[in-house]
């Protein structure tokens, strides 16, 4: 099974609607699907997380629900 490491910004793409976030959704499928292996960095979810942050669409309780969600 190949693994894909991924950047923070495909891990936003999965909790909002931009640009080729379908794109992101499909590799999340193919990880859901048992196709793909993913990865990502430590410091990715920190990217990940202040993204959410600025994007000022989540509060700090839905950042926290979704950094759960990526462990």
């Amino acid at each position: 099974m190949a693994t894909l490491l991924l950047d923070s910004c495909v891990l936003v793409k999965w909790f909002t609607d931009e640009s080729d976030s379908d794109r992101a959704l499909e590799i999340l499928a193919q990880s859901l699907d048992g196709r793909l292996m993913l990865a990502y960095a430590n410091l990715s979810l920190f990217e990940f997380a202040n993204a959410l942050l600025f994007k000022r669409q989540f509060t700090a309780d839905e950042i926290t629900e979704a950094l759960a969600a990526l462990q």
